[in-house]
């Protein structure tokens, strides 16, 4: 999910990370190039962290974390440790997804390095509360990425940036920016972008013209499906719920609230269970 090449955006299922955890897992006793270590165990990352399966996710971050720091190399720290801030801002751990993508800006050696950092930083503060801090990161690196050939780093950056806008409010801008990253995604072929992105404009279109967001949030959930990305899966949910309940047809609502509750608290995922709860007891009986 987090590599710079043959990123999720372009996977279908984290089915060839978890074959290759034991394969990777024996390299290092073999002594394999540390940096293919690393990177493998993000491929390992990225596959658990998109099922949702925060302990093994973290296991594979740490120990590629650790490998780096016994060999010193601040590039691949800043790479593990920046990998480890966005599996926790996943579960929505925020205060760990800062305090990792703190670690990874700390130690960046490179440009590319520090910018990779900040992107999930900014991320990270969005999902804290704090989402004109997290913009402004990312409105200060988006028009850099865009001159780079560089998609993962422009992917992330951009669907960041969008889910940005949306918390903070700014519907106008967060639609812009996703309308034009949901175009790139498509050239790409980039699915857990497009799901991401559709679940975003499902999410402004809410709050904006809710007759469009039926489409998005039915996109969005047929791809999550399709290539089970539950935690997203269950955001999606979470809001097709709530259209539902805007509309007063509280079966339907319930029904997608409930949905998304049960995947949350089977994958253990923070904070969103207590506001689904919320919204569920709100509804009439």
């Amino acid at each position: 999910m987090f590599s710079h090449k043959n990123n999720c955006f372009q996977k279908t299922d984290g089915k060839l990370g978890l074959e290759l955890k034991e394969e990777l897992l024996r390299a290092i006793e073999q002594r394999f190039p540390l940096r293919c270590y690393v990177r493998g165990l993000d491929i390992v990352l990225q596959a658990h962290c998109e099922l949702g399966r925060w302990d093994e996710a973290i296991e594979a971050g740490q120990r590629a974390l650790s490998a780096a720091q016994e060999f010193s190399d601040d590039s691949m720290i800043a790479w593990a440790a920046t990998n480890l801030s966005a599996v926790y801002t996943h579960q929505r751990d925020v205060h760990r997804g800062i305090e990792f993508a703190e670690l990874a800006l700390a130690k960046a050696p490179t440009p590319a390095d520090k910018t990779w950092a900040q992107i999930f930083l900014a991320w990270a503060l969005c999902h804290k509360g704090q989402p004109a801090e997290g913009v402004e990161i990312l409105v200060g690196i988006v028009p850099i990425l865009k001159a780079v050939r560089h998609p993962a780093f422009r992917l992330y950056g951009a669907l960041f940036l969008a889910e940005g806008y949306w918390l903070a409010g700014e519907y106008g801008k967060g639609r812009e920016t996703a309308e034009e990253l949901l175009s790139l995604a498509d050239r790409c072929g980039a699915r857990f972008c497009i799901g991401y992105v559709c679940y975003l404009l499902g999410g402004i279109s809410l709050e904006t013209d809710p007759a469009e967001a039926v489409a998005f949030f039915d996109k969005s959930i047929a791809i999550f499906r399709e290539i089970k990305a539950e935690n997203l899966l269950a955001l999606a949910y979470a809001g097709y719920g709530r259209l539902h309940k805007r509309q007063g047809n509280i079966p339907e609502a319930k029904r997608y609230l409930t949905q998304a509750l049960e995947i949350f608290e089977r994958l253990g995922t923070l904070i969103e269970p207590d506001k689904v709860r919320g919204e569920l007891a709100e509804l009439p009986a």
